[in-house]
């Protein structure tokens, strides 16, 4: 295997040579005999701020984090080095592989940045069922496999601890975004749509199966921060004990129900209704699916904090961190401006941002650019509402 040392943030570490695998000039991190990809830096960067601000925000003095499914180890390493280094707490951090290769770099990459860490070579499950015993459970744990993250769940839900953080990134995001609803259906139990909020749909497709899962042995989730960029979507929420909330969030799952004629979008409890009520087309459904509240304000508040603080990590994180700080409180299911445009013929695609300031005039105080689509913006208003301020305005 060729290797070459690459650089994250802080963190030297070892990976394939990914000019090795390629083919003519696109790189494709999964023929590697080792998976790395570099494309997920930014998910890797915001995961140390999300690392940094649960101990903060629960004040550890003591984590100990595991990642069942490590690779390289450079996401694990990064946390310890650079979320936990410049922090008072004892941290333990885990890291794991069943491949071989994986392993071996991984130990190299643990001496190369002399850091403590233990470094197992078996399967995820595996480890994450000997982790599950009074004593040996994790504060934090991150699910980040290549394509979904059905398999781990469970096993990662037993394994953590009491208030207990898990992490999970999926990036099989055709089922998810609505390409192949009926394997979204087998994977996560419900039924994606392809509409122009479909990443949003996919992470409260995902938050309603790590509910599901959950629920099964009497553990509640409480979201803490979701995210979406690029090919993946991930969600970070709190676990605890309790059958009483861990019931009435699985009873709690809605629909949302969407009309492709007049974009008219609604969350709803039952799938019962067919025809759209503004314009009378058939409506399609998604779901079931989380409806309530995606991001704790006071946690993001802290992950902008830290982020601020290092101005080694990309730029583009602490513009998506400003931007859900904003869309926190704002109305779920968002629009764009190329489906407005494209949808009612408009001659020309308007700015998202002058619609925002126009949505707040016309009394939408929580109106607000979204993080899921650099075209995206949140109204509490309906389509054809925001078509007649489009239609009085220039843009």
């Amino acid at each position: 295997m060729q290797i070459k040392l690459y650089k994250e943030g802080k963190t030297p570490f070892y990976a394939p040579n990914l000019d090795f695998y390629k083919d003519k000039h696109r790189i494709e991190p999964a023929w590697a005999p080792v998976f790395y990809n570099p494309r997920m830096r930014l998910s890797r960067d915001l995961g140390v701020v999300t690392v940094a601000a649960y101990v903060r925000y629960f004040k550890k003095d003591r984590i100990k984090i595991v990642e069942p499914l490590s690779a390289t180890g450079v996401r694990g390493l990064r946390y310890l080095n650079e979320a936990l280094r410049d922090l008072d707490v004892d941290a333990e951090l885990v890291l794991n592989d069943v491949n071989t290769l994986a392993y071996n770099l991984m130990q190299k990459n643990v001496k190369l940045n002399n850091l403590n860490a233990a470094v197992f070579n078996t399967d995820a499950n595996l480890l994450l069922h000997y982790f599950s015993f009074r004593g040996k459970k994790a504060d934090i744990i991150d699910i980040d496999p290549f394509g979904s993250p059905v398999p781990f769940i469970q096993g990662a839900l037993n394994a953590l601890k009491n208030g207990g953080m898990l992490c999970v990134t999926a990036t099989d995001m055709p089922p998810l975004v609505g390409i192949y609803p009926s394997v979204c259906l087998r994977k996560y139990g419900s039924v994606s749509l392809k509409t122009e909020y479909a990443r949003e749909l996919a992470v409260r497709i995902l938050v309603r199966h790590i509910m599901v899962e959950a629920g099964k042995f009497g553990l509640s989730c409480t979201p803490l921060f979701v995210q979406s960029s690029d090919h993946y979507v991930r969600v970070c929420c709190q676990v605890f004990k309790n059958r009483t909330k861990a019931t009435k969030q699985v009873k709690s799952q809605a629909y949302v129900m969407h009309c492709f004629k007049c974009l008219y979008r609604e969350i709803v409890k039952h799938p019962t209704a067919n025809t759209c009520p503004d314009c009378g087309a058939s409506v399609q459904y998604a779901g079931p699916l989380w409806p309530g509240k995606l991001w704790n304000p006071e946690f993001v508040d802290i992950m902008l904090e830290e982020y601020e603080k290092r101005p080694y990590l990309s730029t583009r994180g602490v513009k998506i961190l400003k931007y859900i700080k904003n869309e926190i409180n704002a109305f779920p299911l968002h629009y764009t401006t190329d489906e407005l445009a494209s949808r009612f013929n408009l001659m020309e695609e308007p700015s998202r941002k002058k619609i925002v300031k126009k949505l707040k005039e016309a009394g939408d105080s929580h109106a607000s650019l979204t993080h899921f689509h650099d075209k995206g913006f949140r109204s509490s208003f309906k389509a054809r509402k925001i078509l007649e301020l489009i239609q009085n305005h220039r843009f």
